[in-house]
């Protein structure tokens, strides 16, 4: 079974402008026309502006790994990384900026240059040449797979057009996003509930599914305590192979059917073999040791960051016992070494408590 490789912005709803070819559309101010109607002009803080607030704030979601990823063979034979995610609504990166005069936009952390250079442009974009700090928190490590820089990048810019009371739609964000992070995940429709197969080296999506994921509970943890990968580092690494399309074509195939099925099994079952397929490029520490965990506990798949270090069991949500599971899953994890193990619903809109 093949996945349709194809579908049209409006079919994919007004609010996944940011997964769309479609051209993104002009900024909107309420004060100023947009964009292209002249140059950058000089302005004070908007908070010199009646109504208008001195610190901007703005948030985004994370992941926690990939549900499937590999090479994915578009209509004009191009092979590109193609990902489903993992969605982990709980946990966000959280943004404030605070514009000024100086025309220095500084950061908190200092080292987040693509978060600085985003909001950079986001300002050029509504019309404003202004500086001001940025300052961006998250209990959630990055360099683990999670989504880390993407969020940081969609944080900031939101906090940007808090700040100067500007409108970007969610395809002018992702552009700017990708802009500076060079590979990028699906966030914000993953926000709404999306389940979308992800260009992330292209910065656009591959296919966006008309189900939502089966009833999950997911058991996260971090494989390789203190190991930090970095998206950019593997890019170009790749090297598919005709044999890597065609593995990773019968796992999507699996997933597509699963998610028309709503059955947490199947979809468990394309995770692990996913996974599996990944370990040629990046190796997970004790990958067969925690596919046997997997086993033991009862959950229906092994669900990795192909890019990272996080994970997760992947459990029916239904399923008899979940809290006895999670306990011993919990013990089990921690026996081989694994750090952070927690539990977690990949459904935006909350799961029930376990049974």
């Amino acid at each position: 079974m093949l996945v349709p490789r194809t579908r049209s912005n409006a079919a994919a709803g007004r609010d996944d402008a940011a997964a769309s070819s479609v051209e993104p559309g002009e900024p909107r101010r309420a004060t100023k026309p947009s964009r292209g109607a002249g140059p950058p002009v000089e302005a004070g803080p908007p908070s010199r502006r009646k109504g208008r607030s001195l610190i901007g704030r703005g948030s985004a979601p994370l992941h926690w790994g990939e549900l499937v990823q590999g090479p994915y063979r578009t209509q004009g034979g191009h092979v590109t990384t193609g990902a489903i995610t993992l969605p982990l609504p709980t946990c966000r990166v959280h943004a404030t900026f605070q514009p000024d005069r100086t025309n220095l936009i500084r950061s908190e952390p200092a080292h987040c240059t693509k978060a600085r250079g985003a909001v950079e442009e986001t300002l050029t974009r509504c019309g404003f040449k202004l500086g001001g700090l940025l300052k961006i928190e998250s209990d959630t490590p990055g360099a683990v797979g999670a989504g880390r820089s993407t969020a940081d990048l969609i944080a900031a810019v939101r906090a940007t057009l808090d700040a100067v009371h500007c409108s970007l739609s969610d395809g002018d964000m992702m552009d700017i996003v990708f802009r500076h992070d060079r590979a990028s995940d699906p966030l914000l429709m993953i926000e709404r509930g999306k389940v979308v197969l992800y260009g992330t080296r292209i910065g656009k999506p591959l296919h966006v599914f008309a189900h939502r994921l089966p009833p999950l509970s997911c058991l996260g943890f971090i494989t390789h305590p203190g190991r930090e990968v970095r998206t950019e580092d593997l890019l170009g690494k790749e090297a598919y192979t005709d044999k890597d399309v065609e593995a990773f074509e019968s796992v999507l195939s699996t997933a597509a059917v699963a998610l028309k099925r709503q059955d947490s099994s199947l979809l468990g079952n394309a995770a692990t073999r996913s996974a599996e397929l990944n370990q040629k490029r990046l190796r997970t520490r004790r990958f067969f040791e925690l596919v046997r965990v997997a086993e033991r506990v009862g959950a229906v798949g092994l669900s990795i960051s192909h890019s990272g270090t996080a994970a997760s069991l992947l459990f029916d949500r239904y399923i008899e016992a979940l809290s006895e599971r999670y306990h011993e899953g919990q013990y089990l994890l921690r026996d081989v070494g694994c750090s952070r193990v927690f539990p977690f619903c990949p459904d935006p809109g909350g799961c029930d408590d376990p049974r």
